[in-house]
C-alpha cells in the first residue's frame, strides 16, 4: 500500500498487488496496470478487504512481469540517444572522463 505514485509504479513494475491510498493525482490513473484506489479513511475501517481487493485485481490482469525489463530497455535506449546527441554537439556529460575538476571519471 502506498500514497506515492512512484511506489505504485514500482510495485506494478515488479508485478505486485497495489493499494493506493488517497490517489490525489490523475497520474495514478495512468499506471500501466489497474490498482486498488481507496481513501485512507475507508482503508482504516477495513484494511483486509482493501488488500484482498488489490490481490483480486492483480490476479485478473495479464502477466506484466516484463514491464520492468521493458522500462529498463527504454531508459537505456534514451541514455544512448542522449550520449549520441552530446557527442554530435561536442559535449560530455558531467562526471565523464576528462570532465571539469572535481568531477567523477
Amino acid at each position: 500500500m502506498t500514497t506515492s505514485y512512484h511506489g505504485a509504479l514500482w510495485a506494478t513494475m515488479l508485478n505486485r498487488p497495489v493499494v493506493v491510498l488517497d490517489g490525489w493525482s490523475s497520474k495514478f490513473h495512468k499506471l500501466p496496470a489497474a490498482v486498488r484506489m481507496i481513501s485512507t479513511e475507508r482503508f482504516e475501517r477495513d484494511p483486509e478487504a482493501a488488500i484482498e481487493q488489490a490481490r483480486t485485481i492483480h490476479a485478473r490482469q495479464p502477466e506484466i512481469a516484463e514491464l520492468f525489463f521493458a522500462a529498463r530497455a527504454s531508459n537505456i535506449a534514451f541514455a544512448r540517444d542522449v550520449e549520441r546527441t552530446l557527442e554530435v554537439k561536442g559535449l560530455r556529460p558531467a562526471g565523464a572522463a576528462g570532465g571539469p575538476p572535481g568531477s567523477r571519471g
